[in-house]
């Protein structure tokens, strides 16, 4: 296998800790809550980005049309999920998280989001200002890569 980690740089691969022992948290969560890992990433997106019509979510998720169908029939049946006609498009849904699935995510994250805020109070604004241009331009370089191809359904 060819290199997928960051060279000697230590802040680079302390990132990618990061993202592998966020993973396992996420991985550990959701086989507690008895979802998917994807189910809950659809989860985060909508309590990330609010209420999301299925192709949108298909795009953040790299799912097609019919995957997407299939996680969003198990979130409803689960009661974490709600779709609501569009507003605007009557072929089109609106999926928002329901109040079920908002306690179960405070319950599963409020400890862990507790400790970033903790951990964000002490640094000074400097450091935060340094800290979120870099997480920026991380964040930038990740969709920048994205595979474009995935066959996700149209908003």
């Amino acid at each position: 296998m060819g290199k997928i980690a960051c060279s000697g740089d230590e802040l680079c691969q302390r990132l990618r800790r990061f993202g592998l022992e966020r993973d396992r948290f996420k991985a550990a969560v959701a086989r507690s809550t008895g979802v998917s890992q994807a189910d809950f990433n659809a989860l985060e997106h909508l309590d990330d980005e609010g209420p999301l019509t299925p192709g949108q979510l298909a795009e953040r998720l790299n799912l097609t049309a019919g995957a997407v169908t299939a996680l969003i029939d198990r979130l409803e049946r689960a009661g974490w999920v709600s779709r609501t006609p569009h507003p605007s498009d009557r072929r089109s849904h609106v999926l928002a998280l329901t109040e079920s699935a908002r306690t179960t995510g405070e319950q599963a994250f409020g400890p862990w989001v507790a400790d970033m805020e903790a951990a964000v109070a002490r640094l000074s604004p400097a450091e935060r200002e340094a800290a979120a241009r870099f997480l920026d331009a991380v964040t930038e370089a990740a969709a920048a890569h994205l595979p474009r191809s995935t066959g996700a359904a149209a908003a």
